[in-house]
């Protein structure tokens, strides 16, 4: 018995926690649009992506990043589709808030790397230049922990992101 309760607050260590205390409350809760939660209802959705890493690698895990004046919050959460149609679910796992944009920074997710390796689970904040294959003048960074499936801060220094934009526009 002992054992068994022991595992069950491991459990819930690990996968019952946001990094963040403000989210605690929405870790696990399911949703369509994070604006539903009341405290988030005024927030604009910037869009997300699913983090498929690997062209034959099919996942539920994303990202999706919402805004309302100077405040950003990428979420980390699960999609689903409940009832096979095109309406699409989402589990609440994590977020940040990141308030430090401006006209030369960005928040970029889903195409970064880290110390040369690919890894669609950092979320960078980075200086960010149209004229550049690739921004690597990075101020903040975090990755989704694979065991804890909460954001940690990794060395901004070591994260490298595609410009999406570059040869085109």
């Amino acid at each position: 018995m002992k054992r068994v309760l022991v595992l069950v607050m491991l459990v819930f260590a690990f996968f019952g926690a946001a990094q963040n205390p403000l989210f605690q409350k929405y870790v696990g809760q399911h949703y369509l649009d994070f604006s539903e939660f009341e405290q988030f209802k005024d927030y604009e959705d910037y869009g997300g992506m699913l983090l498929n890493y690997q062209n034959d690698q099919d996942t539920t895990d994303a990202f999706a990043w919402y805004g309302k004046g100077d405040t950003n919050i990428v979420i980390f959460e699960s999609a689903y589709n409940p009832d096979g149609g095109s309406s699409a679910r989402y589990i609440f796992k994590d977020a940040l808030i990141i308030e430090e944009l401006s006209k030369n920074r960005s928040i970029v997710y889903g195409l970064c790397s880290y110390e040369g390796v690919e890894d669609a689970y950092i979320v960078a904040l980075m200086n960010v230049r149209r004229n550049t294959e690739y921004f690597t003048k990075c101020k903040k960074a975090w990755r989704i922990n694979s065991v804890t499936r909460v954001f940690e801060e990794i060395d901004p220094k070591k994260v490298k992101c595609i410009n999406e934009g570059f040869g085109c526009c």
